[in-house]
């Protein structure tokens, strides 16, 4: 394959040569007047010896590295170095050392803080004093950073792509008094001291050398507690947990020897110092604020310093409401009005018909569902709600009442015959009563076969008592309908041809026609009448 390329490299070459042999004296004539035509070749022809170069040598042209599409985020957290508008950091900047120090004069009032991340992917926020923390770019200088007399808490918290954290802690030391005002009042001092007192200059001027020497070593003497930090679980913003971590961070001259915490400022617990420690917040979820304040080796107390985290320990409060907080439905497809609430957020949520059998879906404020099957009566549904720290809420339920069918009852109570001719009735009198329910809990057929074995004979009218009665569930809804039908003749078989009449009358849901009626038929073939008298109740179960 490397010879290939080389002998593809010399063709090139071959090609270009008379290039370079027509041009000799004309190249020559401009060397000659120092043009810069020698200059375009000498490129050129190191341009070509490069590639013959790596020709020979079979450099591997350059690929595309595989991506692994696998990788998780990158969890680089670190600064690469501090940029600090003035003072120096104490001690040399390392990405591994978190804590620093810085004393500024007096004239100082504000501070700026250039910081610059080692990966690309991650975040770097600021704040002073425990304010509220604002995004900063990398490498570019923060915000001007007022600076109060005594220490300042200057934190740069760098959040990796992962949602690792790490803090950097710089206190600054702002000097209490202006080293210009006390140049000034020394040299005022000391000028009037010798104007007034002349005559017994060495003398005075010793004792008052001395004295002032002893003053400077009084005023050397460290007074001033240590400076420090507490950083709660590696600066999260929440936690379940009552038990945390506590990040210490403490510098003083003397050395520091111990430390103080608190969960209220008031109610202090002295350790030694270290720089970890566990530590129980108060109870109840909310912020919490965990105190810390150091002693150095002179028994000198420094200021109090704090941090605060979120504790939520239990699971998101909420509600649900079925259609809007309807009493019944006539429909087992209902609709779900969901509301629920947390302070890490409401992120899922679980349904149930039953209170056991759950399905999960991610937190929506409404939803549709299905009730259970079977018959009319109240419907619960269950519902919990989960955050995104994987708390799981207590169960929340609301009910409505299912109401599909209504009950229709149908009474025949009497049949009426008047016969106003001969007598066409000399056997047995057969009544046949049916009926078919359309949209009811089953299609169905009801049949009931009544006999009177006297016949009709007489003239006159004669009443029957019958009492029949047919009780069923219909659906509420438009289309639901039942059909009732009579028959009468004098065969046991009322579909044979010798029936005297028939009565048949449809019913829909929402129609009217309830409550009490009679149906009036002339007999085929006779001289005979006949009325039904009959009485239909609709109940409806809500």
């Amino acid at each position: 394959m490397k010879l290939k390329r080389n002998i593809s490299f010399f063709k090139k070459v071959k090609k270009i040569a008379p290039f370079f042999k027509a041009h000799d004296l004309n190249r020559y004539n401009r060397i000659k007047n120092k043009e810069p035509y020698m200059k375009k070749n000498i490129l050129c022809f190191i341009v070509i010896v490069s590639l013959f170069i790596i020709s020979l040598a079979g450099i591997p042209t350059c690929t595309q590295p595989d991506v692994d599409t696998d990788t998780p985020p990158p969890s680089n957290a670190n600064l690469s170095f501090i940029i600090i508008s003035t003072g120096t950091l104490n001690p040399n900047f390392s990405r591994d050392i978190t804590f620093y120090t810085v004393s500024v004069e007096y004239e100082i009032s504000s501070f700026v803080v250039t910081p610059i991340k080692e990966d690309n992917n991650s975040s770097i926020q600021i704040r002073i004093n425990y304010g509220n923390y604002y995004p900063v770019i990398s490498g570019s200088p923060s915000n001007s950073l007022s600076l109060n007399i005594g220490n300042n808490t200057i934190e740069i918290q760098v959040t990796a792509q992962s949602g690792k954290k790490k803090t950097y802690t710089i206190i600054v030391t702002r000097n209490g008094s202006s080293s210009s005002s006390s140049s000034s009042s020394v040299s005022s001092s000391s000028s009037s001291s010798i104007s007034s007192h002349a005559s017994s200059s060495l003398s005075s001027s010793s004792s008052s050398s001395s004295s002032s020497s002893s003053s400077s070593s009084s005023s050397s003497v460290d007074s001033d507690g240590p400076s420090g930090s507490v950083t709660i679980n590696s600066g999260d913003t929440y936690t379940t947990s009552r038990s945390v971590t506590l990040s210490i961070s403490a510098l003083d001259d003397s050395g520091v020897t111990q430390m103080k915490i608190s969960n209220d400022g008031s109610t202090w617990t002295t350790y030694s110092y270290t720089t970890s420690k566990l530590w129980p917040l108060s109870s109840g979820d909310g912020t919490k604020t965990v105190y810390i304040k150091f002693k150095d080796s002179l028994g000198n107390w420094g200021t109090v310093y704090h941090d605060s985290i979120i504790l939520d320990t239990t699971g998101p409060t909420g509600s649900i409401t079925i259609n809007s907080g309807d009493a019944y439905t006539t429909s087992r497809s209902v609709t779900l009005s969901i509301s629920a609430s947390d302070i890490a957020g409401v992120t899922q949520m679980q349904i149930s018909n039953d209170g056991s059998s759950w399905t999960t879906y991610s937190y929506a404020a409404s939803r549709s569902w299905t009730l259970t099957s079977g018959d009319d009566g109240t419907r619960t549904i269950y519902i919990k709600f989960k955050d995104s720290l994987e708390n799981w809420s207590s169960v929340y339920s609301d009910s409505i009442k299912l109401d599909m069918y209504s009950t229709i009852k149908v009474t025949f109570d009497q049949i009426y015959v008047f016969n106003d001719g001969d007598p066409i009735l000399n056997g047995e009198l057969y009544w046949w009563f049916g009926g078919k329910i359309i949209g009811g809990k089953i299609y169905a057929f009801y049949g009931d076969e009544r006999v009177r074995d006297n016949p009709l004979s007489v003239n006159n009218e004669t009443t029957y008592q019958i009492d029949w009665i047919w009780t069923f569930e219909i659906l509420n809804n438009d289309t639901s309908y039942f059909e009732v039908s009579c028959e009468m003749g004098e065969n046991d078989n009322p579909l044979d041809d010798d029936y005297l009449g028939i009565f048949s009358r449809y019913y829909y849901y929402n129609n009217g026609g309830w409550g009490t009626g009679s149906y009036y038929k002339d007999l085929s073939g006779t001289e005979a009448s006949v009325r039904i008298y009959y009485n239909i109740q609709r109940t409806d179960s809500h």
